[in-house]
C-alpha cells in the first residue's frame, strides 16, 4: 500500500520513516503528538486516519525539511 499525494506514490514505510525522524527530532516535549501519530499509524487502514496521515506528512515536509 502507498499514500497518494500530489500524483506521486509515497510508500507507507517511507512515510513512517519520516514520522520517526520527526519524533526523534522533537524529543519528549511533544509526547502527545507522538501518541497521536502512532495511534494514527496503527489505524491507517481507516479512511479518516489515512487522510490524517497525509496531512501530517505534508506538515512535516513543509516544516521539518525547510530548515
Amino acid at each position: 500500500d502507498s499514500v497518494r499525494l500530489e500524483s506521486c506514490e509515497i510508500p507507507e514505510s517511507r512515510v513512517f520513516q519520516i514520522f520517526q525522524i520527526v519524533l526523534i527530532s522533537q524529543g519528549p516535549s511533544s509526547i502527545q503528538l507522538n501518541i497521536n501519530i502512532y495511534i494514527c499509524w496503527e489505524c491507517r487502514h481507516l479512511v479518516p486516519f489515512l487522510g490524517y496521515i497525509v496531512q501530517l506528512y505534508e506538515y512535516f515536509i513543509l516544516h521539518f525539511f525547510i530548515y
